[in-house]
């Protein structure tokens, strides 16, 4: 993870905006996930917020599916000779997965709003 800039709110609280890549299994692919991560300053340390925590294993959680969703459609792909090249397959491949991972999120903000 790498944080890339960020904000302070006060003295007391930070809000940094992360970075994470990680590498496909497929064919190295990287997967790059942008977050914010809001920190606060609890008797001089400073501590993630409980929610913060929850939405990056989440966001974690969605890009290892994605990834593995990546996997499987390339694939189907080249075993139902549907596309033409390996790269062809890997690139509808990760459309599809960014369609998922697209609706995912949009499922899991509507979650993240109904709770509140």
């Amino acid at each position: 993870m790498q944080v890339i800039g960020g904000i302070s709110e006060g003295e007391d609280q930070y809000h940094a905006v992360t970075r994470t890549v990680m590498r496909s299994k497929l064919g190295g692919t990287p997967v790059t996930v942008v977050s914010v991560t809001s920190l606060r300053r609890i008797d001089g340390h400073w501590r993630l917020q409980l929610g913060d925590i929850r939405a990056m294993v989440e966001g974690l959680r969605r890009t290892r599916a994605a990834e593995v969703q990546l996997e499987d459609i390339w694939q189907q792909r080249l075993k139902a000779g549907q596309a033409e090249s390996p790269e062809a397959a890997t690139l509808e491949a990760a459309q599809q997965a960014v369609d998922l991972l697209r609706e995912a999120e949009v499922k899991t903000e509507a979650e993240r709003e109904a709770g509140d």
